[in-house]
């Protein structure tokens, strides 16, 4: 548009160029309004002083323009596009009054100004015929399938952890204090780094924001702090890369009413030109519950408000990323899925990938030999939907304490504490067995083959391990470091178990010597 310049009388080089632009922005989602009154300033500057223009007419101007971006989106509609969340509200109320009745809207012009109509397929006296273009119905349309080359398919987007994409939803599930937050916010560095801070993997760098509803931007700051300082990072590498917004300050709500479900289509409309104007290719928002007012456990509306934040994904190629709160556990029930998200089902249908974080269990925490007051420091995360890649442990994180330097030291006050998320990798217990100790197992079972692998038994082979290794088998712990040595030796074929009947013709699994694999 800058360099447009007007040729004298029959030059269509303004015109081409206002036809060009309104369909790149109209296209790309920019409200009409903004559009029209981009272009036409573009143009007024394009012929500022030129005598040959002093009379043109200004608001004949602005019709054309805006005529322009109507058109778009008409044949887009009929092409099966719908860009209605351009239109101006009084416009798009009515398109959307229109499509609810399975009619076929259009925006038109008369003395009144720009209004929508609305089309049917047959005359039936409530509206008019449907124009020819729209008979055939565009919406659904095949496509012959036509054999292509696999090296010209595009590779998916990913970004970081194998779950954040580009232009697509995912999702994070978590209990209320198992870190989900504080995770979402290393990931959201990471990824503004370029450098994977938790997985070890390899990663793009991109622009990258982070809007949490809930907690006070100074708040939000103290966690970045405490991030930079653990993971010694240069906060100068952030800027321009890294953008953070609090809830209390900006509220953000893309749905309101808990009866008839409104979609904020200024409030999407505002999301989008930040993520376009900012360049921003990542954005996570924190938590879903506080960006919409409706019913959570309603899974149309809820299904609508993941949509609309599908869409965004979508028009702007940005990758969103939803976290989520989950019920409280049913009775018995030792962990959550991602099936426990709170509300509706509808909130994981609509991602394309999901996790869960679980606060380790105390079975775990035994397990492991962690004390039982410090194991909530350790969450285990899963993914738990994964339309695109593997389910399965993804990794356990654990909380570590970082101090920051924002204490007065002569009043004895110190710093703030901050937890921040780490990778954490469970420690191996089982005993790191010699080709000797693997030969001796194997040559003490065959010479008494009444070793037992049921741990209750008397002749349990853990006290054969046990007598090895100089452990005490009533020891909780030596207990687990039998069970792991035990299981090690059996998946890696030094023993194996044998089912037979004991002497009172009973069947029972006995130890034999195994096969190495």
């Amino acid at each position: 548009m800058a360099a447009m310049r007007f040729q004298g009388v029959g030059d269509s080089a303004i015109h081409t160029t206002q036809l060009q632009v309104t369909a790149s922005l109209t296209g790309a989602g920019r409200p009409v309004t903004e559009t029209v009154a981009r272009v036409l300033a573009a143009t007024a500057a394009a012929v500022d002083g030129d005598p040959r223009c002093a009379n043109w007419d200004w608001r004949e101007e602005e019709l054309a323009i805006a005529r322009m971006c109507y058109d778009l989106i008409n044949k887009e509609m009929r092409n099966g596009r719908d860009l209605s969340h351009c239109l101006p509200d009084h416009l798009y109320d009515t398109w959307r009054a229109v499509l609810d009745k399975d009619a076929h809207p259009t925006v038109a012009r008369n003395a009144a100004g720009w209004h929508v109509r609305g089309y049917t397929n047959t005359n039936n006296g409530n509206g008019a015929t449907a124009p020819p273009q729209q008979k055939a119905g565009s919406r659904i349309a095949l496509q012959r399938f036509e054999r292509f080359e696999e090296k010209t398919l595009p590779r998916r987007e990913w970004v970081l952890a194998g779950h954040y994409m580009l232009g697509t939803l995912t999702g994070t599930v978590a209990p209320g204090g198992a870190g989900k937050s504080n995770l979402s916010l290393v990931e959201s560095i990471s990824i503004a780094l370029g450098r994977d801070l938790i997985y070890g993997q390899q990663i793009k760098r991109y622009r990258t924001w982070y809007h949490n509803a809930e907690d006070a931007l100074v708040e939000i700051k103290r966690r970045v702090a405490a991030i930079c300082k653990h993971y010694q990072i240069d906060m100068r590498e952030l800027e321009g890369w890294l953008f953070l917004t609090s809830g209390l300050d900006m509220p953000i709500k893309i749905a309101t009413g808990n009866g008839e479900l409104k979609i904020e289509k200024e409030t999407i409309r505002q999301i989008v030109e930040v993520i376009e104007g900012d360049e921003i290719e990542v954005a996570t928002f924190d938590p879903l519950i506080a960006m919409h007012t409706t019913g959570e456990s309603d899974n149309v509306k809820m299904r609508q408000v993941c949509d609309e934040f599908a869409r965004v994904a979508n028009v702007t190629k940005c990758g969103i990323e939803v976290v989520h709160h989950v019920r409280k556990k049913q009775p018995g029930q030792e962990e959550h899925t991602t099936a426990d998200s709170r509300g509706a089902s509808a909130v994981i249908d609509a991602v394309r990938s999901a996790r869960v974080l679980n606060q380790m269990s105390k079975t775990e925490a035994g397990n492991m030999e962690i004390d039982d007051l410090d194991r909530l420091n350790y969450v285990r995360l899963d993914r738990g939907k994964a339309n695109m890649s593997r389910i399965g442990l993804i990794c356990w994180l654990k909380f570590e304490t970082v101090r920051l330097d924002n204490g007065d030291e002569e009043a004895g006050e110190p710093g703030d504490d901050v937890g921040v998320m780490t990778r954490w990798d469970p420690p191996d217990l089982r005993i790191v067995l010699s080709d000797a100790d693997r030969k001796h197992f194997q040559t003490v079972i065959a010479a008494n083959p009444e070793w037992r692998a049921d741990n209750r038994a008397d002749k349990w082979v853990g006290h054969l391990i046990a007598h090895r290794f100089g452990l005490d088998a009533d020891s909780p712990p030596d207990r687990r470091r039998i069970m792991a040595t035990w299981r090690q030796l059996v998946q890696e074929g030094t023993l194996a178990v044998e089912e037979r009947l004991d002497d009172k013709r009973r069947a029972r699994d006995f130890v034999v010597p195994g096969r190495r694999k």
